[in-house]
């Protein structure tokens, strides 16, 4: 009586975790073979495949390829539609001789949900499980959710752990960036992946995450487009929903993270995975930077101060000083040789007119976006044009401050919702309200490079 292991999956692409498995299984579950068999359309990933199931059918071929107890079918891919493994296992009951006993393959997190599958009960009825985990895993067949019987067997069946360090999620972020994927898949696979259109690089998803505000991009490895700012940002999830279907997440093959709000950086790898299948990174001191830096801690430094500084590298050369205007006013400065010395923060103006209305009974809450009023001929006037005055003669003294240390030919340039209302005639400042995804997105191309 043969005993066949049924191996089901994306294979999105397949890769030397899923034959590690495959072989493991053999060994464990004493079986003949192992069927591999590609979802048309996942229940789990629905609209998420990054290639066609005729290119992921393909990759598996020259994946088993030399392997005898290995081989594919596409019964699921030939009838199209979500892909639900007990018809399936159906099928397959019903194409092989009698007594043929099947043996389900399966990680012990989906064990945990099994109960939950399109019709579950009848799926247990119709083949055994072998489950498989990372290290420490333990089994509760009381929380399987079948009948005690049922959860007993399923318990029994899991197989030891089984720590996988490859996964398709990591493969495809590697191929999105053009980075190596040597050893993580197959030979013949990988000289496949040189030249497939579904999963070679791609365009990235930037998101510079604010205190108060989010602002989404779409990097092509030159320029920021389709760029939109979310209130709130991963704390409104649907409005960034929105930013990033517009910024084309779904077509996109990385995305790169810089936040000053640490709390919320789960959330966004949450999201991203979630909704698009994408993996998330993110910005520290210890990404590879396109500029040196001279700092006494560098972890000190902010995401977003370092995207700033290699936004002005990258356009002005050195020596640069970049203002950043949100919350706060930040100053960073790159030196003659290209590095990042640090620089100045003072309050911003949101700070500065919302203190003033939080601690006095009189001065109210002012908009500070349109023409700045002639003359302090009211009290919401008056606090317009100071914060205006202010900030600019604050900006002023800074920035020959900085120049006293960097050179007066240190180039000058600006960021951040308020720069253009702020400095409107400023003299030999250049506003570049894209400077700080820019700077993400030319740190992504030199970190993809040194992959």
């Amino acid at each position: 009586m043969a005993r066949i292991g049924i191996f089901g999956g994306s294979f999105d692409p397949v890769h030397e975790g899923h034959l590690a498995l495959a072989r493991r299984a053999l060994d464990v579950a004493k079986l003949d073979k192992v069927v591999f068999v590609p979802a048309a359309d996942s229940p789990f990933k629905i609209g998420r495949m990054a290639a066609p199931a005729a290119e992921r059918v393909a990759l598996l071929r020259r994946a088993l390829a030399g392997e005898p107890r290995f081989e594919v079918s596409t019964f699921e891919i030939d009838r199209g539609g979500v892909s639900y493994s007990v018809e399936t296992v159906e099928a397959l009951r019903a194409s092989s001789p009698p007594g043929t006993e099947f043996v389900f393959l399966i990680g012990a997190d989906n064990l945990a949900t099994l109960h939950a599958w399109h019709r579950a009960r009848d799926l247990v009825k119709l083949c055994s499980f072998v489950s498989f985990g990372r290290a420490g895993t333990r089994i509760d067949p009381a929380a399987l959710g079948f009948d005690p019987e049922t959860n007993a067997r399923l318990a029994a069946g899991y197989a030891g752990d089984f720590d996988c360090p490859v996964s398709s999620t990591d493969v495809r972020a590697r191929l999105a960036r053009g980075a190596s994927v040597r050893g993580l898949v197959p030979r013949a696979v990988e000289d496949a992946l040189a030249s497939s259109p579904s999963y070679g690089p791609k365009d990235c998803i930037l998101v510079d995450a604010g205190n108060t505000s989010t602002t989404i991009g779409r990097w092509d490895g030159r320029a920021v487009s389709c760029v939109a700012a979310v209130r709130g940002g991963v704390r409104n999830p649907d409005e960034a929903a929105v930013a990033l279907d517009a910024a084309g997440a779904r077509h996109c093959g990385a995305a790169f993270l810089a936040s000053v709000v640490p709390q919320d950086d789960a959330r966004w790898a949450w999201l991203f995975d979630r909704l698009y299948g994408l993996p998330l990174e993110k910005l520290t001191h210890e990404t590879p930077l396109p500029l040196a830096i001279d700092y006494p801690r560098p972890e000190q430094i902010g995401a977003d101060r370092l995207c700033d500084a290699a936004g002005a590298l990258a356009r002005h050369g050195a020596p640069v000083a970049v203002a950043d205007f949100g919350t706060a006013l930040t100053f960073d400065v790159v030196d003659a040789r290209g590095a990042y010395i640090g620089g100045l923060i003072a309050p911003g103006l949101p700070l500065m007119t919302g203190y003033l209305h939080e601690k006095t009974a009189k001065l109210p809450a002012v908009e500070l976006a349109g023409e700045p009023p002639p003359w302090g001929d009211s009290t919401e006037n008056a606090m317009k044009l100071g914060a205006k005055l202010g900030h600019r003669g604050m900006v002023r003294e800074i920035l020959d401050f900085v120049r006293s240390k960097t050179g007066p030919e240190t180039a000058f340039c600006a960021t951040g919702g308020y720069a253009a209302w702020a400095l409107e005639g400023f003299p030999g400042v250049s506003i570049e309200p894209d400077l700080t995804l820019f700077g993400l997105g030319t740190i992504w191309n030199h970190a993809r490079a040194k992959a």
